[in-house]
């Protein structure tokens, strides 16, 4: 890893990198990415005996540039803080990649006299900054929004893309060699991707504590969303009509029925459990789907799992979802990195996960399906004997599938007159032959399938 320093104007004033060999090196760094706020931080020690102190203050000054480059990565962030050691003749480094004109700028009160699209808002904060739009995966929505506070423009970003639906915000840059050429404002439905990737109890995960709260749980939302234009009170969902079985509107309420025929007491006499719910919109029908959302997520209790990783696969990025499974407990959930740390210099990655989903809905109706698949067995076509052979397959995971992905360890058994044959004797009469979607891909007692999201494997037994 390499890292350059520039001043305000973007000149190149010195380098460090990891290589003991240079004159100044990097003896620690993390680099820490969040979901919450789109902004990444940098922060790295740095060694420079034998140079001058003078010069190295000049070097890292606050305020300054830097730019990191390790593999393919190419970023670039405002130094923000530096602390000199000098009797150890080092500097600590803490950087942020939004840089001091969104951090330290004000974003004053505001309130919309219309609505405008996330982009509308946003560029009203970061005229003169350098930053522009990059992706935008919500440019069809609009919001009339108002803050009733001042902000820094990177917090004032966040709460834009909050109340557009949750979106997510990420900074980027296009550098080429020292040069960069564009500062970018991302703004995504939701980032990441489905990673595939199944993290074991036992071998990827060393302990799951699973959590369970009702403390937040209600059955009933009191719902009032944004003032209309000459109007003096927020608006409610009275008056509007709504009710798709179990959730529907009753006076100001959002109401449902599962819910409080689930959690009513004997002696609530069905009374309701409520909580306030708010969203700044002036469409009745606008607020309504809101709530509901918010309502179908609040009538079950609250459900978080704390996830010791072992090791994180170096393929994995910020916004990715993962599969936790314990095969012992029969838990199998999906979750996102939400928050990610990487350190080149002690060479380890730590992961907090979030925004966990149980996997239960048609597990036990694939692993029947795939019994059947495996169920297609063939005895010797050349037999002619009296003896009775036949074969079956077991699988050693059992229901470990997630809806997404497969990952056992097949093996086949051999009977011959309802003895089952040792693998040596088994060689005596044939070879086991494993054929995964028509074609023949293996040879052998066992066979493992992983990673893959369907396929279809016989295993036959042939002279």
């Amino acid at each position: 890893m390499i890292v350059y320093f520039a001043d305000r104007k973007m000149q190149i004033l010195g380098q460090a990198s990891t290589n003991l060999n240079d004159g100044i090196f990097i003896i620690d760094d993390t680099k820490t990415e969040y979901i919450s706020n789109g902004v990444v931080i940098f922060e790295a020690t740095i060694c420079y005996a034998g140079r001058s102190e003078k010069d190295m203050r000049k070097i890292c000054a606050s305020g300054n540039y830097l730019l990191r480059k390790h593999n393919t990565e190419n970023e670039f962030y405002t130094i923000v803080e530096r602390e000199f050691n000098e009797e150890d003749k080092e500097v600590t480094l803490y950087c942020e990649d939004a840089g001091m004109d969104l951090l330290n700028t004000i974003a004053e009160k505001y309130e919309a006299s219309q609505a405008y699209t996330a982009v509308g808002y946003i560029e009203e904060w970061i005229r003169g900054t350098g930053f522009e739009i990059g992706v935008n995966e919500i440019s069809n929505l609009k919001r009339t929004l108002k803050w009733e506070s001042e902000s820094t423009v990177a917090e004032r970003i966040a709460s834009i893309a909050t109340q557009f639906d949750n979106a997510e915000v990420s900074y980027s840059f296009e550098v080429e060699g020292m040069a960069v050429k564009r500062l970018l404002i991302n703004l995504w439905k939701k980032r990441g991707k489905d990673a595939k990737v199944q993290l074991r109890l036992g071998r990827d995960v060393k302990n799951i504590r699973d959590k369970e709260s009702v403390q937040s749980l209600a059955t009933a939302l009191r719902v009032t969303g944004g003032t209309a234009e000459g109007g003096n009170e927020p608006i409610t969902l009275n008056g509007y009509s709504y009710d798709d079985g179990d959730i529907y509107v009753d006076g100001t309420l959002l109401k449902s029925r599962s819910a409080i025929a689930k959690w009513g007491s004997l002696w609530s006499n069905g009374k309701d459990i409520e909580r306030t719910y708010t969203f700044d919109t002036t469409s009745q029908s606008e607020l309504c789907a809101h709530a509901v959302t918010e309502l179908r997520k609040v009538s079950t209790p609250t459900k978080t799992y704390d996830v010791d990783i072992i090791e994180l696969p170096e393929n994995l990025k910020i916004g990715d979802t993962v599969y936790i499974v314990n095969d012992e407990g029969e838990l199998y959930i999906s979750s996102r990195l939400l928050e990610l740390k990487t350190s080149v210099t002690a060479d380890k990655n730590e992961a907090t996960l979030g925004d966990f989903v149980e996997k239960n809905s048609g597990i036990d109706k694939e692993v029947k399906e795939l019994a059947e698949k495996l169920a297609n067995i063939n005895t010797s076509p050349g037999s002619t004997t009296a003896d009775t052979l036949s074969l079956t397959v077991e699988s050693s995971r059992g229901v470990v599938f997630t809806d997404t992905l497969v990952d056992t360890n097949l093996t086949a058994h051999v009977y011959k007159n309802g003895r089952e044959l040792t693998e040596s004797e088994v060689a005596t009469v044939g070879k086991i032959i494993w054929y995964k979607d028509g074609k023949k891909t293996h040879e052998g007692m066992t066979y493992r399938v992983q990673d893959v999201e369907a396929v279809r494997v016989s295993a036959q037994l042939e002279v």
